[in-house]
């Protein structure tokens, strides 16, 4: 039976029928090529990797635990340090003591905290807090430096969940708090960075606690120094709390991020199985875990049981690389043998096959638009045939094609001309509608101007004359003649901004004066003080420059800030806020008017400057241009 199984498997006949002369002969050279270095190959790439696998556990273990003990060290620094000065503030409690303090002691316990925070940069915050939870002093990182909070800043801390967790602890134990985003009452502060505090307790004489010594610690520096230690940029390094919160660091070139997640969140990674072996403080080395090895051990933290835990998740490309590198030679010397197998099976059955060839490398440059490739086949059969007539239809596709892109290419040139035309019509026609737009407004300032002119001005001349008339002829009191001249220094500012209006139909002139735009500002706020105290919108005058004398027409100025004002208000709803403000720049003076309202929609941008144009259904369109306009006068 033995003989006839042979003689079947090696008679392709009887198991690939379907395969010609040529597929024959590839199946015997690939056959004889491949199988003898597949089956060496994958026999001593088994024994490569038990050993790989087996050597590199015993370098990932040592790694491991060298990585907890430098953090423990770390964490244990910090808890020596914060002792240290818990006993230093136990043994002289300037800080705590209620009786008068001695100054200058407590300037030497500052200095000391400070010089502290400022030594370790690791440190974000230094704070030594009452019983009560009253700060009495906190010392925060600014950049490079070190920062003493005013008295008036400091904080109650009564309520915050480390002071009562460290406050509870029994005498002599260090607290360490969970990683979080320096959370206090639910809201994350600044410097939005992750932290950890440790705390110790202040012990009085008769061994009461009479506060504490907390510092609020970068957790990013315990992290920093135990990548210090990651073998490759590949691996995830995880630093998990015993809540399970995970801290991670990613790098991008130059930067890196930390991220803190849930350790659940790392299911596509991590089992429930293994998140559970992890939080309960296991030890573990090289854990399979789909296409991953992970590694971690428990970090103690404080003596007192308490422990987070160091997680190193291991790509299987990291741990079996060389295994992968020997496969990927065994697949090179198998490509290297079958091209050969292949080299001389084509050299059998070349006679048959490369009038094929022929025909099917002309068939794929003619679909390439290569009409001109040579196409000889002498065989004196059927190919050679089938050869002449591929031939014969190349030509005729050739001459089809060529007709088909004459014809565009006259199409094309017609329809760029219609479209140029037509481009050349509709600029045409809007620059026509701009120029009769401008032109109506233009008409229609000048009416409104002077009807203006006619009926304003004349009434205000003759009011003025009979009240100056009445001031000469007749003696009058002190405040009714103070009345009175104060009505004709109206008058005389409404003939003033009736002549800026008519200003777009002539030029107005007037005689500059050294003016302060605070004195401007006065003004103002007399004539609308009365509308925004009744709508509760609050006016401010602001910057360091309110008080310089500039030569400007006063009047000028004046209704500049009072149009910027008005409109401000308009757009205001109550309890707004409007901000006057001038400052110098570049030897220019820069004056700024901003409220807090909605602003300018979009559409109206860019023509918001021009005349009679407004978004308000009872306004003029004349506020800004008479803006724009006197600042172009004044030099602006």
């Amino acid at each position: 039976m033995v003989r006839h199984l042979f003689t079947y498997i090696i008679n392709p006949n009887n198991w690939a029928p379907f395969l010609g002369i040529r597929g024959k002969l590839l199946v015997a050279f690939v056959g004889l090529a491949i199988i003898p270095i597949g089956v060496m190959g994958w026999w001593g790439t088994m024994l490569a990797g038990e050993e790989l696998v087996e050597s590199t556990t015993k370098h990932l273990t040592q790694e491991l635990l060298t990585s907890v003990a430098h953090s423990e060290n770390y964490l244990e620094n910090i808890g020596a340090e914060t002792r240290m000065f818990s006993h230093l503030l136990a043994t002289d409690r300037i800080l705590l003591k209620a009786e008068p303090k001695d100054d200058d002691a407590a300037a030497r316990v500052h200095d000391l905290i400070q010089s502290l925070a400022r030594l370790r940069s690791d440190f974000y915050q230094v704070r030594v807090i009452a019983a009560n939870g009253d700060e009495i002093i906190r010392v925060e990182r600014d950049r490079d430096a070190a920062k003493l909070i005013d008295l008036g800043e400091l904080q109650n801390k009564y309520d915050r969940y480390y002071f009562k967790e460290a406050m509870a602890l029994p005498s002599g134990q260090t607290y360490f708090s969970p990683i979080d985003l320096n959370q206090e009452r639910g809201e994350i502060e600044w410097p939005h960075r992750l932290v950890f505090r440790v705390a110790h307790q202040i012990l009085g004489d008769n061994g009461t606690v009479q506060g504490l010594v907390i510092f609020n610690v970068f957790a990013s520096a315990l992290l920093d120094r135990i990548m210090l230690l990651q073998p490759d940029a590949s691996t995830n390094v995880m630093l998990v709390g015993e809540s399970g919160d995970c801290l991670r660091r990613y790098c991008s070139g130059n930067t890196c991020r930390y991220k803190l997640s849930e350790l659940g969140a790392r299911n596509s990674i991590l089992s429930p199985a293994i998140g559970k072996e992890i939080l309960s403080g296991q030890t573990a080395v090289m854990k399979r875990v789909n296409d991953n090895f992970v590694s971690f051990a428990p970090i103690d933290v404080g003596g007192d049981g308490s422990h987070w835990s160091l997680a190193i998740i291991y790509p299987a490309e990291f741990v079996l690389g060389a295994v992968d590198a020997m496969q990927s030679k065994l697949v090179m010397y198998g490509l290297a043998m079958t091209l050969l197998a292949l080299g001389l099976a084509v050299l059998a059955s070349r006679g048959i096959t490369l009038p094929i060839q022929k025909i099917h490398g002309f068939v794929q440059a003619v679909a390439r638009g290569d009409y001109h490739q040579s196409l000889v086949v002498e065989t004196r059969d059927e190919i050679e045939e089938l050869a002449l007539n591929v031939r014969t239809m190349a030509d005729n596709i050739e001459t089809s094609q060529r007709q088909i892109e004459g014809w565009n290419d006259s199409l094309k040139e017609e329809v760029e001309h219609k479209v140029d035309e037509v481009k050349q019509l509709i600029d045409a026609k809007r620059k026509m509608q701009s120029q009769l737009q401008h032109a109506d407004r233009l008409a229609s300032l000048g009416m409104l101007s002077a009807s203006l002119a006619h009926e304003v001005g004349n009434p205000l001349a003759s009011i003025k004359t009979a009240m100056q008339v009445h001031l000469k002829a007749e003696s009058l009191s002190v405040s009714t003649d103070r009345i009175m001249r104060s009505v004709l220094g109206e008058i005389d500012r409404l003939a003033q901004i009736l002549g800026r209006i008519t200003g777009y139909v002539r030029p107005i002139k007037g005689e500059s004066t050294a003016v302060t735009v605070g004195e401007v500002y006065l003004r103002v706020v007399f004539l609308v003080e009365s509308e925004a105290k009744r709508r509760k919108i609050q006016l401010s005058l602001d910057g360091d420059a309110i008080n310089a004398r500039v030569e400007v027409i006063g009047m000028h100025l004046e209704q500049v800030l009072m149009n910027l004002v008005v409109n401000a208000l308009q757009a205001l709803e109550e309890h707004g806020t409007i901000v006057v403000s001038a400052w110098w720049q570049d030897e220019e003076l820069v004056i700024s008017v901003k409220d807090d309202g909605p602003g300018i929609p979009d559409e109206m941008q860019s023509s918001v400057f021009e005349p009679f144009i407004t978004s308000k259904q009872d306004g003029t369109g004349l506020g800004l241009s008479i803006v724009r306009k006197l600042v172009k006068d004044l030099g602006g």
